[in-house]
């Protein structure tokens, strides 16, 4: 496996870009709101966008890897005992992954090739509950057993309500969920079904979230915050689209974030506030315990 290239996040993006995968046009998603922005990823039956995720996918994986053995080797070298338990407790996790298992239906063909072309188990998880079936495992998944190490995929997290129903329902099977990631995290507020249940995870992104539900990593391709500013680099974003795009974070994302606007960069809330002329949308208001979060989530986060 030493000869596994590093994950490259900017030619990743970049492909994903000339591809045509991100859309600046505006699009209505399900639950009837108007988003300025759309990563477009129904078009999975392409066998090189599937090859490219596959291969990417691994690769990712395979640098923390690595990155985990760097830090123990640090670590070790400074006595840290009790750091280097905890780190190889993490590396182990991630060398015994027995399947890799896409949120159905956009995930499911880059899930089962992703398990195939690493010698793993093939395990599908349905997107319908079959009527017929003698356990709840069976209703649910094909191929999945009692005890296996899955790492769950999706393409797009937006309010994480998919992706919490079936880790659910792998937990409820007692499969070991070791991690889930997605290509893309949109950084937004989680589903209000996930607020409602967990009341506690209210301020946080859907991710960060699922993160802190299930006490399990997260790890990602790359967010909203990256993605649209690598496209401005590349192909540049009227300021009209920009303002769209602030607007839509303003009201339904969970970060302060950044953005560069007419060769400003603009860090603080109230710097876009003012550049919009007050018409930016509610805005999360950042609250005292917002690093007290942050500091939280890093300890499950092994994918930075």
């Amino acid at each position: 496996m030493s000869n596994v290239a590093k994950f490259n996040k900017f030619e990743f993006i970049d492909y994903l870009i000339d591809s045509g995968w991100v859309s600046l046009e505006s699009h209505v998603m399900h639950d009837g709101e108007i988003t300025p922005y759309y990563i477009d990823f129904r078009g999975f039956s392409d066998n090189k966008l599937i090859d490219n995720v596959v291969e990417n996918v691994f690769q990712l994986v395979y640098t923390e890897i690595q990155k985990i053995g760097d830090k123990i080797r640090l670590e070790k070298f400074s006595g840290s005992e009790s750091n280097v338990k905890k780190l190889e407790e993490q590396r182990n996790r991630l060398y015994d992954i027995e399947a890799y298992i896409g949120v159905p239906e956009g995930m499911t063909s880059v899930g089962v090739s992703l398990s195939r072309k690493y010698g793993k188990k093939v395990v599908i998880a349905r997107s319908k509950e079959k009527e017929i079936a003698d356990s709840f495992n069976k209703k649910w998944f094909i191929g999945l057993e009692e005890g296996d190490k899955v790492i769950v995929l999706e393409d797009v997290i937006q309010t994480g309500d998919m992706t919490h129903e079936l880790i659910k329902r792998l937990i409820e099977s007692k499969a070991n969920v070791l991690a889930f990631g997605a290509l893309v995290d949109r950084r937004e507020n989680p589903h209000l079904n996930i607020i409602r249940e967990y009341p506690q995870i209210r301020g946080y992104s859907a991710s960060d979230a699922l993160a802190k539900i299930f006490q399990i990593p997260f790890f990602k391709f790359t967010d909203i915050h990256f993605l649209l500013d690598r496209y401005d680099k590349r192909k540049r974003m009227s300021k009209e689209k920009m303002m769209e795009c602030i607007n839509f974070y303003a009201k339904h994302g969970a970060d302060l974030y950044n953005y560069s606007i007419e060769g400003r960069q603009m860090s603080k809330l109230e710097d876009i506030l003012r550049f919009a002329g007050g018409g930016v949308a509610t805005i999360n208001q950042y609250d005292e315990d917002w690093r007290e979060r942050e500091k939280e989530l890093k300890q499950l986060t092994l994918f930075k």
